[in-house]
């Protein structure tokens, strides 16, 4: 599980453990470099006159001939000063070498499986995102969400539930798992289908032609939102997107949601549906710039009928 480091107290992932939770940006990069340009900026501030019988490690610092310095070559047991083992540098030089190191060894993953077996083979799997794979009802991307029990981390007993919607195609599917033995996949849109109602997209989002936009509630109060919204630039992260009236809105509990960006990259995402009715994305990326796509859909139990 994610740890502190013993001296600046800053916070690590396990790869081990932690490969699967949300990189949260804000504990695992900016609090860390506030922690460091803070320590940083003390060390060099205290920063004394150099010692000439004085012992220096690498990458202490000094002031000498009224401008810092940062040690270069060790030097154990003191000497004249000598320019060769030194080399002269500012605070805010020594703050941007801390902040480049830090970005150039970060990374984020996201599980990225390739077939049913491997999504399942996971844990603290939400949703995610599925290409073309034989084990699926047909050959497509997917959005892919599971539930589980639990008791799923008891390998000898879990029951998870897996809903899945291909990009392409206006439909939704059912999995159930237990005991590790796949049952067959039930199309759950089979069945007479319900009155559809329009999406009215949000904060610039504009409905992209030739994709489903509608929500709708079957017999059993259980509602699907199916979406495909364009933006001409990169949603801020937990923007209302759109929302759904009184009637459609979950009870309490329940709800489950799978999206992925696209246009030139792609990113998952993650989708949520308020009390009140708000429809919002969630995401953790920065480095893009342009339009961008938002693909996806919702299972909401209203704890209603029709």
């Amino acid at each position: 599980m994610s740890k502190l480091t013993e001296v600046l107290k800053l916070l690590c992932y396990d790869p081990e453990t932690d490969g699967n939770l949300t990189f949260n940006v804000t504990e695992a990069l900016t609090k860390n470099w506030e922690k460091i340009d803070q320590l940083v900026l003390l060390a060099v501030a205290a920063a004394a006159a150099y010692d000439p019988e004085g012992s220096y490690a690498v990458g202490d610092y000094c002031t000498h001939g009224g401008k810092l310095h940062k040690c270069g070559t060790a030097i154990p047991t003191g000497e004249a000063w000598n320019a060769d083992h030194w080399t002269e540098t500012t605070v805010a030089a020594e703050l941007a070498e801390v902040r480049a190191s830090l970005s150039n060894k970060v990374s984020v993953t996201f599980p990225n499986p390739t077939s049913l077996d491997a999504l399942l083979a996971l844990r603290n799997v939400f949703s995610t995102v599925i290409p073309p794979a034989t084990d699926m009802p047909y050959l497509d991307y997917w959005n892919c969400i599971v539930w589980s029990d639990t008791r799923e981390s008891r390998e000898e007993h879990y029951t998870r539930v897996v809903y899945a919607s291909p990009a392409n195609k206006n439909d939704l599917w059912k999995l159930i798992v237990t005991n590790g033995s796949k049952f067959s996949w039930v199309r759950l849109t089979d069945n007479t289908p319900p009155q559809e109602h329009a999406i009215v997209p949000k904060n610039g989002a504009t409905l992209i032609d030739g994709f489903k936009n509608s929500y709708s509630k079957d017999q059993f109060g259980r509602v699907a939102v199916f979406f495909s919204l364009h933006f001409d630039a990169l949603p801020v992260t937990d923007s209302e997107i759109f929302s759904l009236p009184e009637s459609f809105r979950p009870s309490g509990g329940n709800i489950c949601g799978s999206a992925y960006l696209a246009y030139s990259v792609v990113y998952p995402a993650g989708m949520s549906a308020g009390l009140d009715g708000s429809v919002r994305i969630t995401h953790n990326s920065t480095d893009y710039v342009g339009p961008i796509n938002l693909h996806g859909f919702l299972v909401i139990d209203t704890g209603g009928t029709q």
